[in-house]
């Protein structure tokens, strides 16, 4: 699947209050990546590390691989992006690919980043609130980059989708219910696959690529 990357611009701040007005009277679910901040914030940084760590492992030049891992991201994303660059690099043995994955997936970044502006506005708005994501990915992975985030004030609350089932699969919601109390929720994402994991649990759905509203409450039956 193809990795849109919005530019913060593009994303209204006025966008923000008909996120406050909506978590008035309802509860508000976001996915991570993309959504609330821009990843490649993180996978850079991470990418820089793992260049780091490949230097003073293997015989290769840490400029050179990080250029190669940012250039390879920005034209294809990240499917099989270390076993591109074990390629380029011509190292063999399967601990290469380990130490690259364990670099990426144990990376936390500081100074932290600045979610995108119209979620900024939002989180200044909700106090105390906690933040309530939803996410597919690694574990380990999506807690540090909610570690390496800026989140100001409040709380958040991640649940991790690949512990149970990925999106599009409804499993990690019905674990929320389960856990936390919900008011009529909505998601809110950047994918096709946020919308038809939104859909696949019976609720309202707002993608911030148009700031659009896709109703889909009574669609599904709902899992008590």
């Amino acid at each position: 699947m193809d990795e849109i990357i919005l530019d913060e611009d593009l994303i209204p701040t006025v966008f923000a209050d008909i996120l406050i007005e909506l978590s008035e009277n309802r509860t508000l679910i976001f996915d991570l990546d993309n959504t609330i901040y821009d990843e490649r914030k993180f996978l850079f940084q991470a990418y820089k590390n793992v260049s780091k760590h490949l230097a003073k492992t293997y015989d290769c030049v840490e400029a050179d691989t990080f250029n190669f891992l940012k250039s390879t991201f920005s034209l294809s994303g990240r499917y099989k992006i270390f076993d591109k660059l074990q390629e380029h690099l011509q190292i063999n043995g399967e601990m290469f690919l380990t130490t690259c994955l364990s670099v990426l997936r144990t990376t936390v970044v500081s100074p932290k980043i600045n979610p995108y502006c119209y979620f900024i506005k939002y989180l200044k708005a909700q106090k105390n609130s906690p933040i309530i994501i939803i996410t597919n990915g690694t574990p380990e992975q999506q807690k540090n980059k909610v570690k390496s985030i800026n989140w100001e004030t409040g709380t958040v609350k991640i649940i991790c989708s690949n512990l149970y089932m990925p999106k599009p699969s409804p499993e990690s919601f019905f674990k929320l219910k389960q856990e936390y109390p919900l008011k009529t929720p909505i998601y809110i994402g950047d994918s096709v696959e946020d919308s038809l994991f939104a859909k696949n649990c019976g609720i309202d759905f707002i993608n911030i690529l148009n700031q659009e509203i896709t109703c889909n409450r009574g669609l599904n039956i709902e899992r008590e």
